[in-house]
């Protein structure tokens, strides 16, 4: 049995509800169904328009003909030797593995993600960098271990918002009232 391949152009997504997902090439000006090829474990839906396609076909019959989508225009670029990642190209979203071992990952959009546990363990410093507003809500205890912890903030409210001045020793006092207090931690009664 002897097998043909050419270059193709993925001109449309026709059905990923089936067995094996459908989509429609052209290639020598001509225009054909096909089954597209996922790699095992990958799961994708090429971009129409825009993926070029490796198809083979077994002796020249189309019903047996297979594209293998590649990469399109948007593809990352610039990679070093030994680099990979695994893109959506679309939205431009990666997650890539340097050449020096570093795990790099970008997200143009949002990341909301419900699992029942995450463990993050750094061997070395590890920072987190948010140019917004953070919430951390835990519906049981939180615990922070640490030789040394540190918080700078221009506010600080205990238990919520709206609290008195917290005093400090060596704050003033006058008849057994606290008339002095911090300008920054506050904290409700």
């Amino acid at each position: 049995m002897s097998l043909r391949a050419k270059l193709a152009k993925l001109l449309l997504n026709t059905n990923d509800t089936e067995k094996f997902p459908q989509a429609q090439i052209e290639y020598l000006s001509k225009t054909g169904d096909c089954v597209l090829a996922i790699p095992y474990g990958v799961n994708a839906r090429a971009i129409s328009g825009d993926t070029l396609c490796l198809i083979i076909d077994a002796m020249g019959y189309e019903e047996s003909r297979i594209a293998f989508p590649l990469s399109t225009t948007n593809r990352l670029k610039g990679f070093k030797d030994g680099e990979s990642a695994l893109v959506n190209e679309k939205t431009g979203a990666f997650i890539k593995h340097t050449e020096d071992g570093n795990l790099e990952i970008s997200i143009p959009e949002d990341v909301i993600k419900v699992c029942k546990k995450i463990t993050i363990s750094a061997d070395g410093d590890y920072n987190l960098n948010v140019t917004g507003n953070a919430t951390i809500v835990v519906d049981g205890t939180a615990t922070i271990e640490s030789t040394n912890a540190i918080v700078k903030a221009n506010r600080v409210d205990l238990g919520d918002v709206g609290g008195k001045k917290v005093a400090r020793i060596g704050d003033a006092v006058a008849g057994g009232v606290i008339t002095g207090g911090s300008d920054t931690v506050f904290a409700v009664d």
